[in-house]
């Protein structure tokens, strides 16, 4: 289990946007497209935890919470970003010299997003919004693209409970000038034009 010592809390934060948002919202999307720029290098938790679920490679823990749709343990979380990033260095696939993280993914809770900051120097943080009639349409048609075991309809509405009950103090956890809120209901390309101009 993960240790919160003075080594750790002294430890190097990694420069990071991260662009959070309901589930469906286009969060993996847009970072996925930003990154294109080499300046930035992106990360999806989500699809990082999924696949390590599906080769059952994950904490059991951490696998039985992405199925059921509710946050991650803080220090689970933790670990889960901390290993994640680690592993991106020593393959090369990051280097933090010479780029920025931008990560589509949700905090969670308040808690989790106090921990991260430990690991995570947040430049930016990019608020997508959206009504919850469109989240459903666009989670349903990734559950059937994707084949998504998180997607089923009691945890569609979980995870977007979720995400509206911790919100407003996840965002709480950050200075105000470094919160942009951006229309998520408009044209993917639209909204990608305005988070690259934000």
């Amino acid at each position: 289990m993960l240790k919160t010592n003075s080594k750790r809390q002294n430890m190097q934060r990694y420069k990071c946007i991260v662009i959070i948002g309901p589930p469906g919202s286009g969060k993996s999307t847009i970072a996925k497209i930003i990154s294109k720029n080499k300046k930035f290098f992106a990360i999806d938790m989500g699809k990082m935890a999924r696949q390590l679920q599906k080769e059952k490679l994950l904490d059991p823990i951490i696998s039985d919470s992405i199925t059921k749709g509710i946050p991650l343990n803080p220090k689970l979380n933790y670990k889960l970003v901390y290993d994640t990033i680690n592993n991106y260095i020593k393959d090369g696939s990051f280097n933090p010299k010479r780029q920025i993280i931008i990560s589509g993914g949700n905090f969670g809770t308040a808690e989790n997003a106090k921990m991260l900051k430990m690991l995570l120097e947040m430049i930016q943080i990019i608020v997508l919004d959206i009504p919850d009639e469109l989240l459903v349409n666009r989670i349903e048609k990734q559950h059937i693209e994707q084949k998504r075991n998180d997607n089923k309809e009691s945890i569609i509405y979980q995870r977007i409970l979720s995400y509206r009950k911790n919100m407003s103090s996840i965002l709480a956890e950050f200075k105000p000038q470094i919160i942009t809120h951006v229309d998520a209901s408009l044209p993917l390309t639209k909204v990608t034009k305005i988070v690259k101009e934000s």
